[in-house]
């Protein structure tokens, strides 16, 4: 589980979590890669992209994940690292 002291722990723009994962649409399914990423200070998010794109790709220019669901789904963590992630 993600705490504030492992976000202490890791270095700027890094991912500390990856994966890949299905998403529903409408009536079909895509697969898409996600990574966890550290911010400034300690704040993080998740960004995620097409499976083709490297993970520094999907780091840089992928979308970012705004639901608190998914975000705990894919990244287990507690209220306090919740709470320094980035929604902006």
């Amino acid at each position: 589980m993600l705490t504030i002291k492992d976000l202490k722990k890791t270095k700027p723009e890094e991912i500390f979590a990856s994966g890949q994962c299905w998403v529903s649409e409408l009536n079909g399914a895509a697969k898409i890669q996600w990574v966890a990423v550290k911010g400034e200070l300690w704040s993080w998010e998740i960004r995620w992209g097409q499976t083709r794109f490297d993970k520094q790709y999907t780091r840089d220019f992928g979308f970012k994940c705004f639901n608190e669901k998914v975000i705990r789904k894919l990244v287990p963590c507690d209220d306090q690292a919740l709470r320094a992630y980035s929604y902006s």
